[in-house]
């Protein structure tokens, strides 16, 4: 228990803040409710800002790195894809709103990215060298891109959903 609370006291309070802002959106998905594109966007888009920063601070230009991540990325989204490929999203025309379903992958990817993704950042901090080791690009990056590729996969599928509803509710108008 100690070295535990070692750990948590050295951590950042950037990434306890991350880390409650995130935890927060995965409860609030776990019913249906009225919510924006931009609503939906904010755990994609921290992932990925998150992403970004860590790779380009850890890795810099390494085409490596880029590669895996990207590559997790990519694999990922077909799974966030198929995770909610039979949820639909009501687009609500007099609010602009949407109605979605209840989300329980959400809760659940936030927390094994965290589980996952914080052994590493300690991991690395106190081993620098880990960072020259290629089976830890791959674990650390590629795992990682593959949780932020399940959420922009997740993202990419409600823009498509919400996309199908305007242009319905467009030639509904017309006719």
């Amino acid at each position: 228990m100690h070295v535990f609370q070692q750990f948590a006291a050295h951590t950042p309070l950037w990434v306890w803040a991350i880390f409650a802002l995130l935890l927060s959106c995965g409860i609030a998905a776990l019913w249906p409710s009225k919510t924006s594109l931009g609503k939906l966007a904010i755990v994609p888009g921290v992932f990925t800002l998150w992403g970004l920063w860590s790779v380009a601070n850890r890795y810099g230009s390494s085409w490596d790195a880029w590669a895996v991540w990207l590559a997790g990325i990519a694999v990922g989204a077909v799974i966030g894809w198929r995770l909610v490929r039979r949820q639909s999203i009501t687009l609500l025309p007099e609010s602009g709103q949407l109605l979605r379903a209840a989300d329980y992958s959400l809760l659940l990817v936030v927390l094994l990215t965290f589980i996952y993704r914080y052994p590493f950042e300690v991991g690395l901090a106190l081993y620098p060298a880990m960072t020259d080791d290629i089976s830890t690009l791959i674990a650390y990056l590629g795992v990682y891109g593959g949780f932020t590729g399940i959420l922009i996969g997740k993202f990419l599928h409600y823009l498509r959903l919400v996309a199908q509803s305007r242009r319905q509710l467009l030639g509904a108008g017309q006719a």
